[in-house]
């Protein structure tokens, strides 16, 4: 059997998997007490790994409530304080949220596929219109953003938003 050629208006990519990955750590607990260390906070693995999977549960959760930049912003903060209560309290980790939330989101990267742009840019040369559709929350506009991915696209759809 051979397959038929058809020429395609418009090329939808699903978003997780095939555009992103994220949490590419592997081992989020030592990379975790390693920037840790690396701002003075000297710890135990087994302290860190208990606290990073209390911030886990309760991200996970919760983020399919965040809606917008604002409630992430606060769901972060969340679990930045319930990273330094695990960690001791304030006491044993002297950071302010602030600073363990950039240090959880530098522990959690999300990542870009190298042949995601090029894909884009093969279609668009070609006169083929690109979107995004996926069964993913309300974060995704916002990690398609923070990545530079959210402009290359005509459209995105995604099912926490559309049902």
């Amino acid at each position: 059997m051979t397959a038929e050629l058809v020429h395609a208006d418009f090329i939808f990519f699903d978003a997780f998997g095939t555009l992103f990955d994220f949490g590419q750590a592997a081992n989020p607990p030592l990379d975790f007490q390693r920037l840790l260390a690396q701002n003075d906070v000297i710890l135990p693995l087994e302290i860190v790994r208990t606290a990073i999977e209390q911030e886990m549960s309760h991200f996970r959760k919760w983020q399919k409530k965040v809606r917008n930049r604002a409630q992430l912003r606060e769901l972060r903060l969340e679990c930045a304080e319930i990273t330094i209560a695990g960690l001791g309290g304030s006491k044993i980790c002297s950071l302010e949220p602030d600073r363990v939330v950039e240090l959880l989101v530098e522990t959690f990267p999300n990542v870009v596929f190298a042949d995601v742009e090029p894909a884009v840019q093969l279609a668009r040369n070609r006169g083929i219109g690109v979107g995004v559709i996926s069964n993913f929350s309300y974060m995704l506009p916002i990690i398609l953003e923070d990545l530079g991915l959210l402009n290359i696209f005509d459209v995105v759809a995604f099912s926490a938003e559309l049902g």
